[in-house]
């Protein structure tokens, strides 16, 4: 593999320049040097390596003739697809999400609209949703509705962590259903004041954690979308970004229902690497853990029946992922563990420079309507 970087000196002269590189996760994969030409002022320095697959931190700096100067530095990837990031399913994984479902279908949806006229036109119809999930908690969330008869495809969004809802134009995707959900006590769910510490919440058992509403949750929006008379069954997706893109995940795995899905910077994959590569949420984890009185291990055990790399080989449609290569809040190595267990036909884009908002990118809009229309 070949690093290059591009120097700027006065005049021409002979320059020595520095890789420092090291794994994502902090260890030190060494330190090289080189001497670069410069002529007219401009010149490029190469370094030939020899790396395993996986991410890396680069940074580079050069000594000339006014002293040593930090040059950029960045993170890198090499060969994503080959990360082994193997999965650590418990032997009862399957058959805890089998009675998980089971339950959840037991609670009736029971599903109530209120008409939203500020957000309406004659062209489609926002409603404020609410319904019955697992343990008979109360989701909710909003939907547009085309106003014409017939039968439309619908599109789930999933939303970030702690995200608020978003209005949109009624009159901008006149021929999609869409439905954004609001897992529990997030969004318009959330209490007065609550904190947002729903990552670590539960933590004690499998059957208490938090994500295994929030993912059952996931799985309810997709049971009220195809209820919907306008909905048509075999145009049903989704999407979302970092804990939507989880969610999106999650629920591709358990419901095979949906026929394509869009996650980005997807959260919540490889929990063991997770916590070594960045602060959050190893740290409120590992605190209520702790407090709860539970070793390590214990608290890796939960988090396994929540990992979506445990998820992901159980898909059964069409997927792109997209991920930013500075992303230190879902780290590009966790997006690829969940990714590279995915067994159907899937594709990934990466923005080199973006951090976490890789939904920002003017791009990532444009690629996800083209993934969609292939099967809208």
């Amino acid at each position: 593999h070949v690093l290059q970087v591009g120097l700027k000196a006065h005049g021409d002269q002979s320059i020595d320049v520095e890789l420092a590189l090291s794994k994502d996760s902090g260890e030190p994969v060494g330190t090289f040097a080189k001497t670069a030409e410069i002529v007219d002022g401009e010149g490029v320095c190469s370094f030939k390596l020899d790396l395993e697959p996986g991410f890396y931190h680069a940074a580079f700096s050069m000594t000339d003739d006014k002293g040593k100067v930090e040059l950029t530095s960045s993170n890198i990837g090499i060969n994503p697809e080959l990360i082994s990031s193997p999965q650590d399913k418990q032997p009862d994984f399957d058959a805890f999400w089998s009675e998980t479902l089971a339950e959840l279908a037991e609670v009736e949806i029971d599903s109530k609209l209120t008409l939203l006229k500020e957000h309406s036109n004659d062209v489609r119809k926002a409603y404020r949703v609410e319904m019955k999930s697992l343990g008979g908690e109360t989701i909710s969330g909003l939907l547009y509705v085309p106003v014409a008869d017939g039968k439309y495809p619908a599109m789930i969004s999933y939303m970030g962590y702690g995200s608020e809802v978003w209005y949109a134009d009624p009159s901008s995707n006149p021929q999609m259903i869409e439905f954004m959900l609001c897992v529990r006590n997030q969004a318009f769910n959330r209490k007065p004041a609550e904190e947002n510490d729903w990552c670590a919440r539960g933590i004690e058992s499998k059957e208490t954690y938090y994500y295994r509403g929030a993912f059952a949750d996931a799985v309810r929006a997709i049971d009220f979308v195809c209820s919907l008379e306008k909905t048509d069954l075999d145009r049903v997706f989704a999407a979302g970004e970092s804990q939507g893109g989880a969610l999106t995940l999650a629920a591709a795995s358990l419901d095979g229902r949906l026929k394509a899905i869009a996650p980005s910077a997807p959260f919540l994959c490889d929990y063991p690497d997770y916590f070594v590569l960045a602060g959050w949420p190893g740290d409120p984890i590992e605190a209520a853990a702790k407090k709860a009185g539970m070793s390590e291990e214990e608290m890796f055990k939960v988090l396994s029946y929540f990992d979506i790399k445990n998820f992901t080989d159980r898909i059964q449609c069409p997927v792109i992922m997209a991920i930013g290569l500075q992303d230190d809040v879902c780290p590009p190595h966790t997006n690829f563990a969940g990714y590279n267990h995915i067994l159907t036909e899937k594709s990934w884009i990466c923005y080199p420079e973006s951090g976490h908002n890789v939904w920002q990118q003017p791009g990532w809009p444009v690629a996800k309507e083209d993934f969609f229309e292939k099967y809208i």
